[in-house]
């Protein structure tokens, strides 16, 4: 969760968890014609690493142990998986899928700071928003929004 929500002491860690979601965006792209999927997992559990920065009883400690995120990794690394370029997330024995969005993009011509000021609230809503799939797909649904 480090690289998605950030986590105090863990900026380094963070930095790299984080890269690792753009890897997994190009892995996918470039697997995708040769038949090659990849998906990222964001674990939830109580580790070394985790129990380090801040304390944690014995009952979280159970409650967030790294077995009960080992269901989602057999599953992503088997032959049954046929999803690519997936954020899955798993903690504490629950399961679900995490993704980057964009909202419907604010066309300014001629912008200025006071311009995003003003529309501010308009460019940060996260209402009719869509997961992004690749950096080609997202601009060619800018670009076509913008001729309607």
């Amino acid at each position: 969760n480090s690289g998605f929500l950030g986590n105090f002491g863990q900026s380094n860690y963070a930095a790299a968890k984080a890269g690792l979601i753009g890897l997994m965006n190009v892995a996918k792209l470039e697997g995708d014609k040769y038949n090659v999927m990849v998906n990222c997992l964001n674990p939830g559990a109580a580790t070394r690493m985790t129990t380090s920065v801040r304390e944690v009883s014995a009952e979280q400690q159970a409650a967030m142990s790294p077995d009960l995120v080992a269901p989602a990794v057999t599953y992503m690394a088997s032959d049954s998986c046929e999803t690519s370029g997936m954020i899955i997330t798993a903690a504490s024995g629950s399961f679900g899928r995490a993704a980057i969005v964009q909202n419907e993009r604010v066309a300014i011509p001629d912008a200025t700071a006071d311009d995003v000021e003003a529309r501010w609230d308009e460019i940060t809503t996260l209402e009719n928003s869509e997961v992004w799939w690749s950096v080609r797909e997202t601009r060619a649904a800018f670009e076509a929004k913008k001729r309607e």
